[in-house]
């Protein structure tokens, strides 16, 4: 369950900017909230969306929160000495340019409320610290800028030799996961496990690989998909798959090609990619005689189908694991109504499940669909830094039952481009 992430100094972010999904005392559709796990009183958000200007810094935000994902489980193993971190500090104000960038999360796992963070540059992790909470908070372990660490009270398994191994450029919380130390594995697990991030195009990407390999595993899945499709109400009656010869999808490509990719290949690869197969994936429908009629779903399918199977995968895991979903430009390549289906569907369910998401789609601006806490805008300040608010911060001004998208549009909340009048001059004869 995420509470909130905080980011400063990264791109065109430069203050410290905190997206929250604690719900507030909004009253207003109260399945759009879920009770904490471990906590009295307090509520989350299942979802929250992210408007603003082109290179207002929306996805900034969501890309801030997707680099610690991967830097926290691989910065260990992966990362060699001296290797730079990828981290790009706000380069407008020189001041900024040469300080590192810092990361913050909050979460509740378990019914414990932790808190970690660190700041890096290119070169090494300046800071690092880690924080949990069921009554008080309490330090775990605290890194500095020199390289030593403190341990709190609480902190079991190794120290010393933890720190002595920790190279600059990787996490000390990494370091400790590869010797299993009891206090890093849940906080590495829940940002392996629990927090997961979408690509921009998942239709070309692993989403659709991963959709497509739990089809074929997974015994109950197809029934989830064509409930899932159904819903989403596109004529797709259910999806099938077509073992097809590996050999056979080479067809496709050039016969110079298919050479060098064969030439390319050792005599024992060419060998097993004789026995090697692919899956096609088939869309199939009822004509207007009750038949069915097999499509070819990348061949035959609209990109918006195929782009709501490649999601399809992910987003009913995240549904059934309780997962924190990160989605940039949920809109693109969807009709209006499949991007609220998927909405509504993070709505309905009850696992926990989270959905962050940027997007342009003013449609979604719909006080029958969000509350004024789900709704985020960013804007850039005359600095050219990102600024965030919500529209809960005017709820002195904005009434929960108002045309949201209409206010927005008209420039009431800000984040919106300025477009200046244009001018054009007539061609000289």
């Amino acid at each position: 369950m995420l509470l909130e992430f905080s980011v400063a100094n990264y791109r065109s972010i430069k203050k410290r900017v905190t997206l929250s999904l604690v719900a507030s005392k909004d009253t207003t559709h109260a399945d759009n909230t879920f009770p904490a796990e471990g906590t009295s009183g307090l509520s989350l958000l299942k979802s929250v969306a992210i408007y603003g200007a082109n290179a207002s810094g929306k996805s900034n935000l969501l890309r801030a929160l997707s680099f610690m994902r991967p830097f926290v489980l691989t910065s260990a193993s992966e990362r060699q000495r001296g290797e730079p971190i990828p981290v790009v500090p706000f380069k407008l104000d020189p001041e900024t340019a040469t300080q590192p960038s810092e990361f913050e999360v909050a979460f509740i796992l378990d019914g414990e409320r932790y808190v970690y963070g660190f700041t890096a540059d290119r070169e090494k992790v300046h800071e690092e610290w880690l924080t949990a909470a069921r009554k008080k908070p309490r330090v775990l372990f605290r890194r500095s800028s020199d390289g030593d660490i403190y341990f709190g009270p609480s902190w079991r398994g190794a120290r010393r030799k933890l720190e002595a191994i920790t190279r600059p450029n990787a996490l000390f919380l990494s370091v400790a996961v590869q010797f299993d130390n009891p206090i890093a594995v849940p906080v590495f697990d829940w940002f392996r496990d629990s927090l997961r991030v979408i690509s921009d195009q998942p239709e070309t990407e692993s989403e659709m690989q991963f959709t497509i390999d739990v089809f074929a595993q997974d015994e109950e899945f197809p029934k989830h998909l064509a409930r899932f499709m159904k819903d989403a109400d596109i004529g797709i009656d259910r999806f099938a798959l077509e073992r097809v010869p590996f050999t056979e999808k080479l067809l496709v490509f050039p016969e110079e090609v298919r050479k060098q990719i064969l030439s390319d290949l050792s005599q024992e690869q060419r060998e097993k990619l004789q026995d090697a197969y692919a899956q096609d994936v088939k869309s199939v429908h009822t004509s207007s005689d009750g038949s069915e009629v097999v499509f070819d779903l990348l061949k035959d399918e609209s990109d918006g189908t195929i782009r709501l199977f490649a999601l399809a995968g992910p987003f009913l895991h995240v549904l059934n694991k309780g997962c924190v979903l990160l989605v940039d430009e949920i809109a693109s390549r969807l009709h209006p109504k499949l991007t609220r289906f998927l909405i509504d569907e993070i709505h309905r369910a009850n696992t926990g499940s989270q959905l962050v998401f940027a997007t342009h789609d003013s449609s979604l601006l719909d006080s029958g669909l969000l509350r004024r806490d789900q709704i985020w805008f960013t804007e850039k300040d005359p600095s050219g830094a990102t600024d965030l608010y919500s529209l809960w911060d005017y709820k002195t001004k904005t009434r929960k039952e108002e045309n949201f998208r209409t206010g927005y549009l008209q420039g009431r909340y800000g984040a919106i481009p300025f477009v200046g009048e244009l001018a054009f001059a007539e061609a000289e004869e």
